[in-house]
């Protein structure tokens, strides 16, 4: 109890020592009672997902449903009725089932797998189930039903449903913390699906630019803290005005984005950020393809290995 206690108080924003905090909690699940389990499960999944550690987050994810479904069913036993438990988990019974899938849909995405992430969160969305009318359980089943909302809107853009799109940006404008997010998703659909989204790229032209601007003036990360959102939103950006022939624009997004995955050595998106490059080059003006140059130069000398 008392590692799996320091395991939450020493969670930040730093995915790899999330990830080695981990580990150390993992072997110790099966000595924990089934309540304080519950939570330990759902700490463990998020952050194995920050680590993309799918399998293992998934087999969590899994745990946590079979272990709160058998809470549930004893909690609603005839002879339990109208008796308090001896100990609550720090969400009602339900949440844990719910979660669950919320998390196997984020893992499905993940994986590019948007019909069955669709699945998922069609299995969250329908809480008609629960029993409990208390005060906590109904704010939870508002956060799991607006959570459901977005994510059913999102995963139909992704299977290329396109008046989806839409609805998908309602629910993403009414929350500052959630439209860039939201916008990356709609420019990744939009590469991957082959849909034209320009109306809404200059509906949000102004928060874009200011999240960009924001992002690029931020020199240095702590170390092993990426600011991912920011490099694979410029990857997706560039990806998408390169592909339109809007050489201008989409060079300009993908030198910046470059820029910032060679300073916190994004291995994988560098090499998503070349390959781009390599296949549009011919359509480079001498100045980007000068800071090409300039970049890919600065790596070779700043390469350790």
């Amino acid at each position: 109890m008392c590692q799996y206690r320091l395991f939450i108080l020493g969670l930040g924003p730093d995915k790899e020592q999330n990830v080695e905090a981990a580990n150390r909690v993992f072997t110790l699940l099966d000595q924990l009672d089934d309540i304080d389990r519950l939570d330990a499960l759902r700490e463990l999944a998020n952050a194995y997902i920050q680590g993309k550690f799918w399998d293992l987050s998934k087999d969590l994810a899994q745990d946590m449903d079979d272990e709160a479904n058998i809470q549930y069913l004893l909690m609603h036993q005839p002879n339990k009725v109208n008796q308090e438990p001896l100990k609550k988990p720090q969400r009602p019974m339900f949440f844990y089932m719910a979660y669950s899938n919320y998390l196997r849909a984020n893992i499905c995405e993940a994986q590019g797998n948007y019909k069955q992430a669709l699945q998922y969160t069609y299995a969250y969305a329908d809480l008609s189930w629960v029993k409990e009318t208390d005060e906590e359980t109904q704010y939870w089943l508002n956060k799991c039903k607006g959570w459901a909302r977005s994510s059913l809107f999102l995963y139909k853009m992704l299977t290329g449903d396109v008046s989806a799109i839409l609805d998908y940006v309602k629910c993403i404008e009414a929350s500052q913390t959630e439209l860039m997010p939201g916008l990356f998703k709609i420019v990744r659909a939009a590469n991957q699906q082959n849909i034209k989204v320009d109306y809404f790229l200059k509906k949000f032209d102004t928060d874009i630019a200011a999240f960009i601007a924001r992002e690029k003036a931020i020199v240095t990360y702590t170390h092993k803290i990426t600011p991912d959102l920011y490099i694979l939103f410029l990857y997706e950006l560039s990806h998408y005005y390169l592909s339109r022939g809007a050489f201008d624009v989409g060079f300009r997004y993908l030198i910046d984005g470059m820029e910032k995955a060679f300073e916190v050595n994004n291995k994988s998106c560098i090499i998503k950020y070349i390959g781009l490059y390599e296949h549009s080059r011919l359509f480079a003006s001498r100045e980007t393809d000068a800071e090409y140059k300039r970049l890919m130069d600065g790596m070779y000398l700043n390469d350790d290995d």
